[in-house]
């Protein structure tokens, strides 16, 4: 994936150790989404895109099975939804309330506002779109893999950052 243009970086997330952890992750471009992220090594990439529901197009990053980022299983998404929305506030309050995560905080990617949903997710209103992160351990019923799984979703999250073509 080539990427030219200009970058908006993420500044105001909170730079720790896990940035130069992702020092040696992959990088992923998508002009035409406007999006740039890091993800861990060995892992993969798959784009779907759809017509059914809302959501018009996904990335999901998933853990090879013998990476041992992650203790257990754990997969990324991102989901870009084509918004109707006015306001960021207004998707969270009628799509993500109804799902039972209301309590969210604000979170900066560069001049760009989202919200850090308490699931672990994020969402982020761009140029009339929302894009939603967030993370599944699958089935396990082990914290350690819920956390480590958060613990990926957050270090990508503090990766990305949105692209002008």
């Amino acid at each position: 994936f080539a990427c030219l243009g200009k970058r908006k970086p993420n500044a105001n997330i909170k730079k720790t150790e896990k940035q130069e952890e992702t020092a040696n992750w992959q990088t992923y471009k998508n002009i035409g989404h406007e999006i740039e992220f890091k993800y861990p090594p060995k892992w993969k990439i798959t784009e779907i895109e759809t017509t059914y529901g809302p959501i018009r197009y996904y990335i999901d990053i998933d853990k090879n099975t013998d990476d041992s980022l992650v203790n257990g299983s754990c997969s990324v998404r991102i989901s870009i939804d084509p918004s109707d929305f006015s306001s960021l506030e207004e998707y969270v309050e009628k799509r993500v309330v109804a799902s039972k995560f209301n309590d969210y905080s604000p979170i900066y990617f560069g001049n760009i506002t989202g919200l850090s949903a308490f699931s672990g997710s994020y969402h982020i209103l761009y140029k009339e779109k929302i894009y939603t992160l967030s993370g599944n351990a699958g089935e396990s019923d082990d914290a350690d893999t819920w956390i480590n799984c958060r613990n990926i979703v957050d270090s990508i999250a503090k990766t990305l950052i949105f692209i002008e073509a």
